[in-house]
Parts: C-alpha cells; sequence; structure tokens
C-alpha cells in the first residue's frame, strides 16, 4: 500500500514539473499578414484573421492541472441571469419585479379574505337597541338580557351571594381570574369561567380594598392597618408597613409599581420588583376614598372630600392637574380606555355624574342627576359605554 501511494505522489510531481504559457499550435501557423502586405497573402473566407489574444502565464498553468466539478457545471448551465424589463420607463431587476407581484397577490388575498370575513358579522355586540321610542333601555333586567341572548353567552351569566358585606372586586388584565374582598374580612381569588377556587381567606379585620398584581398568582389586600402581599395559595408573603390607613390600591403592570391612597391623604408608589417606595406624594386635600388609573399612560386619578380631581406621576412633586369637579366629594371615578383615555366620567356626593375631556378641561361634556339613592359608583367598559351602579340598579 505504501508503494502505491509513493508511486502516486511521484507521478503527481512529474506533472507539476512543468510551469510556463502552453504552447499555441496556431500561434505559428496562423499568423495576421503584416501592414501594407494586403493581397500578398491568401485570404480565408470568413474574413481577416482576428489578433492572438494574449495569454496569462499563471492562468493557463493553473487550468490545465484543474477542471470544474461535474456538479458544479451542471449547475453553471441552469443559473438565472439577471434581465431588465422595461415597465413605466424605468428599468427594474426581474427578481424585484417577482418581489412586487407577489406582494400584489398577497394584498388581493387579504382584502379577499377581510371582505370574506366581514359577511359573518351579522350584528355588533355590546349595545342594547330599543323597538319603539316608548322604550327605555334602564327598564330591562337581568332576566330579559339573558332571554334574548343565546345559550352559548347565557352560561356565562354568574351570581354570587354572599355576607361578607359591602365587596371591592377586581380582575385580571385577560378578564379570566377575579379576586373580591369583603368588608367584614372574606377574601377570595378564583377562576370566575370554569369556577375553579384558588384560596379564600378568612381575616377577621376590615379590609378596604384588593388588586391582582403582574397575574392572578400574587394579590395586594389593603386591611384594617397595614397592606398585605398573598399569593395564589393564600399564603401572606409580605407586609408593608409603610403603607399606613389604605383606602385605594391601583397596581401599573408596566412599570411593576403598586400604588396606595389613604386617610392621611399620602400617596405611595411601592416598586414591587425591588420592594422599596419610590415616590411619596402628600395630598394636602385630606382623606381619599376614590382612585383609578389610565391605562394608556399610566397617570393617577384621585377624588378628594372637597369634590377636587387630582392627576399625578410619581416624577412630579404636585399634581399636574387640580380640577373642582363637584360640590360635594367624588365617590367613584373611571377612565374611557375605549378612546385612549380621552374621557374621564366621575361621580359625586352632590348626586350629579359628569363626563370631562381631558385634552382641555374646559368643562363638562355632559352632566346629568343620578338615579337612586346613596353614592354612585361609575365604570367605563371595553366599548365604550358607562355603567352607573345607585341604589341598587345599574345604568
Amino acid at each position: 500500500m505504501d508503494a502505491l501511494i509513493e508511486a502516486g505522489n511521484k507521478a503527481d510531481r512529474k506533472k507539476r514539473r512543468s510551469y510556463g504559457p502552453p504552447k499555441d499550435p496556431s500561434s505559428s501557423q496562423h499568423r495576421n499578414p503584416p501592414l501594407g502586405s494586403e493581397g500578398k497573402g491568401k485570404e480565408t473566407a470568413k474574413g481577416p484573421a482576428k489578433p492572438a489574444e494574449e495569454v496569462d502565464a499563471v492562468v493557463a498553468s493553473i487550468s490545465r492541472n484543474t477542471a470544474v466539478p461535474r456538479a458544479l457545471a451542471k449547475l453553471g448551465s441552469k443559473t438565472p441571469k439577471t434581465e431588465l424589463k422595461l415597465e413605466n420607463n424605468k428599468f427594474t431587476p426581474w427578481a424585484f419585479q417577482h418581489k412586487l407581484h407577489h406582494q400584489a397577490r398577497w394584498r388581493e388575498e387579504a382584502q379577499e379574505a377581510l371582505e370574506d370575513a366581514e359577511i359573518l358579522k351579522t350584528e355588533e355586540r355590546g349595545t342594547m337597541v330599543t323597538e319603539g321610542p316608548m322604550e327605555r333601555t334602564f327598564k330591562m333586567s337581568q332576566d330579559d338580557i339573558a332571554n334574548s341572548i343565546g345559550e352559548e353567552q347565557r352560561r356565562y351569566r354568574k351570581e354570587w351571594k354572599l355576607d361578607g358585606g359591602a365587596y371591592r372586586s377586581r380582575y385580571t388584565r385577560n378578564g379570566r381570574h377575579i379576586a373580591i374582598a369583603g368588608k367584614r374580612g372574606h377574601v377570595a381569588s378564583f377562576d370566575w369561567l370554569t369556577g375553579k377556587m384558588h384560596c379564600e381567606l378568612e381575616l377577621r379585620e376590615t379590609c378596604r380594598d384588593i388588586t391582582y398584581l403582574n397575574d392572578h398568582s400574587h394579590f395586594a389586600v389593603a386591611q384594617k392597618q397595614h397592606l398585605y402581599i398573598y399569593d395564589q395559595q393564600g399564603i401572606e408573603l409580605h407586609r408593608l408597613r409603610e403603607h399606613i390607613d389604605i383606602t385605594r390600591l391601583e397596581y401599573l403592570p408596566y412599570h411593576w409599581l403598586l400604588v396606595s391612597v389613604g386617610n392621611p391623604g399620602v400617596l405611595r408608589y411601592h416598586d414591587t420588583s425591588i420592594g422599596h417606595v419610590v415616590a411619596t406624594n402628600k395630598t394636602k386635600l385630606g382623606a381619599c376614598h376614590s382612585m383609578t388609573q389610565n391605562p394608556h399612560n399610566a397617570v393617577i386619578y384621585l377624588g378628594h372630600q372637597n369634590g377636587t380631581v387630582t392627576l399625578w406621576t410619581p416624577n412630579l412633586d404636585e399634581p399636574a392637574v387640580k380640577l373642582l369637579a363637584h360640590l360635594g366629594g367624588v365617590t367613584s371615578l373611571s377612565v374611557d380606555p375605549s378612546t385612549s383615555g380621552r374621557y374621564l366620567a366621575t361621580s359625586g356626593m352632590d348626586g350629579k355624574v359628569k363626563v370631562w375631556d381631558c385634552r382641555n378641561w374646559k368643562g363638562c361634556v355632559r352632566e346629568w342627576e343620578q338615579r337612586g339613592t346613596g353614592h354612585a359608583e361609575v365604570d367605563w367598559s371595553q366599548k365604550g359605554f358607562l355603567g352607573v351602579a345607585s341604589g341598587g340598579t345599574v345604568n
């Protein structure tokens, strides 16, 4: 075997010994005639002879001992050539035109799919339409609504009868889980769609508000003295001593900030990622019992007992906006999520409900007297409808 390898190496060395330009046999036999000698020599039928091309010695020596593989030679013949086509008096490569044709076809297919989807939209959801001018939507009961909708939507109707006093509730951002906190200390977190209970607690002290953190795995409860954080199993994880006598809670999910305000009138921003209070603002307007947030810019709205509404951000020591909304205390606030936080709804102890334009604050857009007795609670839906709950009815 070694002898064969050595013989092969000798043959390769013999092939590599010859260097220099290859001999062109045609160069010695066919030469161009000298200048001024037309007609003396013989001319070929194809015309005058072409001058000989110059040959590179290095390229010739390499090409003589090398060859293109057969697989690559076959592929080289099939390689597409770039062509230029005239379109709108402009030259464009064929690949660019091919891409434009594909994009045009995709746009046509998307438009056809959109038109097919619009056929399925037989009616709009989330609205109540009266049959005559004398009919009023506020007179319709829950049973009337349940009887007029389909069976699939009817099964989502839930009703719970609780005896823990006045309750505060909060949904997760996806709307799947709900947490409730009763004034007498009953706290629960569960999946309202399937009815699966995550945890249920009897704290035996006053609970004023509850809110979820990033998801349903953690929630915060404003109890009688301090603020507590629990996990999904109901185990107490933290007691935040900086938050004293809290009445309302909000959580900013994109900033990881837990916001609280209470009877002392101090607004605190607690960073849940590091566990420290990052901002403390004294409102100097007394106790506060209503708070909400704008989900589009994370601005906190506070309603005070003297009828003032203030807007706060953690980087300002003074309120960004200060507005006298009602002649009595403000009982509830809500920001419209369907209009990017453009409208603000407020209800006060003077028995009035007002809608404000957050772009100019020159005056309320609409104002009316609330129906029923007691303090009214206002809340906007995702479709832009305002619900007002007062005296056991929702309008």
